[in-house]
């Protein structure tokens, strides 16, 4: 998968909501870092962190990129 493809995938998940396809591109030992958040480190606890967020604000990603 192509660079593009893969952020094309993550914010399509995202803006789905799907927690599990989101999980998907998080390996178990990753760590997720959001700002003014600590970080969450392994899949379960950043499919957690996308849980909690989803459930208090109606986020949407939007991004453009200017190369393919």
């Amino acid at each position: 998968m192509k660079r593009r493809e893969l952020v094309e995938a993550w914010v399509e998940a995202f803006n789905k909501r799907d927690i599990a396809a989101l999980t998907d591109f998080y390996s178990d030992t990753a760590t997720n870092f959001q700002v003014p958040e600590l970080p969450v480190i392994g899949r379960e606890a950043i499919g957690a962190m996308f849980r909690d967020a989803f459930a208090v604000a109606g986020m949407v990603c939007r991004w453009r990129m200017g190369y393919s």
